[in-house]
């Protein structure tokens, strides 16, 4: 028996209900990526599993109205991230580790506009606190540095620095 006989080979596998529905499939993206998608009982995609073209793992969950509502993943450089969003698909909170392990805490105003970040920097996790304007601009910046001191930093809209302490 040679080896062909033992392989199926097709750019797309579908799993259908006993309505002949696709409920699932397995699929080559655009981009020759794979993908496993799922639908619910009306043919609206729910979850994805892909592999990007840089080999990085995603899983996106959607709401029944299709958008995608949450993404779970890891960036090519191993970084492992949590992003939430609105109804109308505008993140709205993500969690992720940096390279070194620094874990991050984000959110954002109604646009996707980044307005917090709490994170742990370095290998001392120095704790950090920083708030956005609408702009995206820094505007304070409150942490510590690796020997515990404190430091606050308010900014004007040109990220210029107005009051720093100590």
């Amino acid at each position: 028996m040679s080896d062909d006989a033992e392989v199926i080979r097709a750019k797309r596998f579908e799993l259908v209900d006993d309505d002949g529905k696709v409920r699932a499939a397995l699929i080559a993206l655009t981009d020759g990526s794979p993908g496993l998608l799922f639908r619910d009982a009306n043919g609206n995609p729910q979850v994805m599993l892909s592999l990007l073209p840089d080999g990085s793992p995603g899983l996106g969950l959607r709401d029944r109205a299709g958008t995608q509502r949450v993404w779970v993943g890891i960036s090519s450089d191993g970084s492992p991230a949590i992003t939430l969003s609105s109804p109308d698909g505008k993140p709205r909170a993500a969690f992720g580790t940096q390279p070194d392990g620094s874990p991050g805490l984000t959110l954002y105003d109604d646009q996707g506009r980044q307005r917090l970040t709490l994170a742990c920097w370095g290998a001392d996790g120095s704790p950090g606190l920083s708030l956005y304007g609408a702009n995206e601009m820094l505007r304070a910046a409150l942490g510590t540095h690796p020997d515990g001191s404190p430091e606050l930093m308010l900014l004007d809209a040109n990220a210029k620095p107005l009051f720093s302490a100590p």
